[in-house]
């Protein structure tokens, strides 16, 4: 007598062990992306461009850049910031080797603009997916009275950072 519910109860126990579960599975949920953190950090990326610069020096009709060796030392310290191709361009545009003083120089040229905290009340934030966005910061009258420049910033998140991919400035036509 004692062993029919222990038989029963084995039973049971193995029918739930064998038999699949029904369970649903559990989805990918991404959080939500806070379009202020994006123009936040890139506010953060811009820093860091203009800290590459800040520490130049003037040497004669250049500004010497003490802080790197060559290009490729810059680059990888943008790369904080900005994927790596992206500054590597930068610092190709924005940097040379001087022989005479044997350190990078700056490039004297015009450039695009930086973008720093006064610039968060004017930044539009898209997010064109969980991973990616794209940030516009439009100018009036930047080149001559009545123009309109849309600066154009596309960013790629990487472990919750946002790392800048590109940037366009391009006027707008028919504002």
């Amino acid at each position: 007598m004692f062993r029919l519910p222990l038989i029963i109860i084995t039973l049971i126990i193995m029918l739930f062990m064998t038999s699949p579960i029904q369970a649903s599975p559990l989805e990918a949920t991404h959080a939500p992306v806070d379009s202020t953190g994006v123009a936040n950090h890139m506010v953060a990326d811009f820093a860091l461009l203009a800290s590459l610069l800040d520490n130049a020096e003037p040497c004669g009709e250049y500004l010497v850049i003490h802080q790197f060796r060559d290009q490729e030392s810059a680059a990888a310290y943008l790369t904080a910031g900005f994927e790596a191709d992206l500054a590597c361009q930068l610092t190709a545009f924005l940097l040379t080797y001087s022989p005479d003083s044997e350190r990078l120089v700056v490039i004297p040229s015009e450039f695009i603009p930086m973008i720093n905290a006064a610039d968060l009340p004017y930044l539009q934030v898209r997010l064109t997916s969980p991973e990616t966005a794209v940030v516009f910061r439009y100018y009036d009258d930047c080149y001559q009275p009545g123009d309109r420049y849309c600066y154009t910033i596309k960013a790629n998140l990487y472990e919750e950072h946002w790392k800048i991919s590109d940037l366009q400035l391009a006027p707008v036509i028919g504002k």
